[in-house]
């Protein structure tokens, strides 16, 4: 395509560029935009992306109008969509909601020597290793981060993933969070 060069107060009338342009010139339509992966159906590989596959689960709606009521988000995705840009994830109602547990019962199961980030991180990252683990490849590097995010905290992880095992009724090993 030709690159044509087009002096700037030519583009600033009302009209915009073709009511400058004599008729009959006509500018070809714009290629389109390059597809990225993670914004694509497929990856470079042909296989689906991650983002992809989540967002394929919820089935997002392009627009929504008044009357059509959004779709349910699952689980996996509430709790993928709680995690903060630390790594970790904060004790309140919704994460509570997402693990199907209530906020005095996971207070109430909370080791004496945890801090309320670092409990939550452990029940999210237990869950998620419990419940969705057929879809590790989507989650797999957030909850790296919030595994990184715990070592940093010097913290005792095979008594609380013992601790999170009872609270979720699931049976996740501690070095399965590695």
């Amino acid at each position: 395509m030709p690159l044509i060069r087009v002096p700037r107060q030519m583009m600033g009338h009302k009209g915009g560029l073709q009511s400058c342009v004599p008729s009959g010139i006509h500018f070809p339509s714009p290629p389109p935009l390059p597809s990225f992966g993670f914004l694509a159906s497929t990856d470079s590989a042909g296989g689906s992306g991650a983002f992809s596959k989540m967002r394929s689960k919820v089935k997002l709606q392009g627009a929504r109008n008044s009357n059509t009521v959004p779709p349910k988000q699952s689980t996996e995705l509430n709790i993928v969509q709680l995690q903060r840009a630390d790594g970790s994830w904060e004790l309140k109602p919704e994460l509570a909601k997402a693990l199907s547990c209530k906020l005095p019962e996971i207070e109430a199961a909370k080791p004496k020597d945890a801090s309320n980030p670092q409990w939550a991180t452990v029940l999210a990252l237990v869950w998620l290793h419990g419940q969705a683990a057929d879809s590790q490849d989507e989650w797999g590097l957030l909850a790296k981060k919030a595994y990184n995010w715990l070592k940093k905290q010097g913290m005792d992880i095979v008594n609380w993933v013992a601790e999170a095992n009872k609270l979720l009724n699931t049976s996740v090993d501690h070095k399965d969070l590695q």
